[in-house]
């Protein structure tokens, strides 16, 4: 949407859209704010107090394989995000300008995927680390599958980047939501979405690095293997 409106202007101008959104949510926030201000809010304290004693909270309790499956969802999730209007376009040949469908496939299966975590979840009782590698399994067979296709089939390979994605951010919910929540005891739920989040965005970062240097050559195959790789590390971990 961006691009066709601001496609004729200078790259400095997509700025001014997260700009304007921005200060509504300033003025927005300070409204609330202020109407707010009387309203106590409850505080509890904190039962690890410093950040030493966090860590050796998730040491102890072993979060820091999630901490892993964080950066390793992060990772494909983002590059997907990030990368697949290129792959449709400059690889696949897709004119995403002219295509409502790939506009909006991607963005549609990300919000079934949300949907779908949430049933599979209720289905399987919370357990969630089953939930998970399920998810997990998913991601790797559409992997799979996007290499079989490759090139041969544009909407086939769409749907399956979708499928990918969706499964993606519906792994992402769980992992930023019902696990956290699992320690509300010991009033973590907050500084472990952060550590969780932390992990996340770390592999969404590197994901930007890795993925564009792969893209330089034409050849997007070697992404899909690399999302293989780490879904199937993912299901490892959740075991």
């Amino acid at each position: 949407v961006l691009s066709r409106l601001l496609g004729d202007g200078s790259w400095k101008s997509f700025f001014s859209v997260p700009a304007i959104w921005g200060s509504f949510i300033l003025i927005a926030w300070i409204i609330t704010a202020h109407k707010a201000k009387n309203i106590e809010v409850p505080y509890q304290k904190l039962s690890f107090g410093n950040l030493k004693n966090s860590i050796a909270f998730v040491i102890q309790k072993r979060l820091y394989l999630v901490c892993l499956i964080c950066f390793c969802l992060g990772f494909v999730k983002e590059s997907i995000s990030v990368w697949g209007p290129t792959i449709a376009t400059n690889l696949l040949g897709v004119d995403i300008k002219s295509s409502a469908l790939v506009l909006l496939i991607i963005p549609f299966g990300n919000l079934c995927g949300l949907f779908f975590s949430k049933m599979l979840i209720d289905r399987l009782k919370g357990n969630v680390i089953k939930t998970l590698a399920i998810m997990f399994t998913c991601i790797a067979l559409g992997s799979i599958l996007l290499f079989i296709c490759k090139e041969n089939a544009i909407i086939v390979t769409v749907i399956l980047l979708a499928e990918v994605s969706a499964m993606s951010y519906g792994c992402n919910s769980i992992l930023l939501s019902y696990i956290p929540l699992a320690f509300s005891e010991y009033n973590l739920v907050s500084t472990l979405v952060g550590i969780f989040d932390f992990s996340s965005y770390t592999g969404a970062s590197m994901s930007s690095l890795v993925v564009g240097a792969v893209l330089i050559n034409g050849n997007w195959l070697p992404v899909v293997l690399i999302w293989l790789l780490l879904s199937v590390s993912s299901v490892v971990l959740c075991c």
